[in-house]
Formats: C-alpha cells, structure tokens, sequence
C-alpha cells in the first residue's frame, strides 16, 4: 500500500510538472500591497496569490478577465489562503484588490506581464 502511495505521489508531481509550465511564483497579498507588484513569468506559469496580511484581501484582472475568487471560491483570502491561477496567454495584466484598491492602479495594485516561452 506504501508503495502504491509514493508511486502515485510521484506521478502526480511528474504530471504537474510537465502539465504546468514553469514552477510558478508567489504574489503575497499584504495589507495595501502586493509583493512583487510586478512580476514577469513564461505562458503556463502558475502564480500563487497568498494572503498575507490582517485583512481579506484578492487579486482580480483590471478588465474583468480572471480572478483569484475562480480559483479560490471566494474573493476574501486570509492569511496562509492560497489562489493558484496559471497564465496560458501572452500579454500585460493590471490587477487590484477590491477592498483596497482601483481598476484604475490606484492603491493595492499590480501588474502580471506573460511571456511566450519560445
């Protein structure tokens, strides 16, 4: 049974490391900002959005496109909460919290630019 398990588990990490892309990056979600609040990462990267301070807080698209509510099932993310969300499509993405800052890059803001890895 112990070594169905270990196989198993080395499976699942193989698949996700061929099905992922890049091995990701951690946004943390502080209170009134983001750290990084830019960050540049290859098509297929998964980027793992984490709370990190005494208040909920989320990253959601500056056009509506993604939101770590979809991965996370709630837009309020505590402390230790994590929203994985990967990147499949080139291009620059402005994202804000909702509680603590604007669409328009005012406050808790950021900026996710994807690259193609070619």
């Amino acid at each position: 049974m112990r070594r169905r398990l270990s196989l198993a588990l080395a499976m699942a990490s193989l698949t996700a490391a061929c099905a992922g892309g890049s091995e990701g990056m951690v946004v943390e979600m502080f209170d009134n900002r983001f750290a990084p609040a830019q960050l540049t990462v290859e098509v297929g990267t998964a980027v793992v959005f984490r709370g990190a301070g005494r208040n909920p807080h989320n990253a959601v698209a500056s056009d509506g496109s993604w939101s770590t509510e979809t991965a996370f099932g709630s837009l309020d993310q505590y402390d230790g909460d994590d929203a994985v969300l990967v990147f499949e499509t080139p291009g620059t993405f402005d994202f804000f919290c909702t509680y603590h800052g604007t669409a328009e890059g005012q406050g808790m803001a950021g900026t996710i630019t994807v690259e193609d890895s070619a």
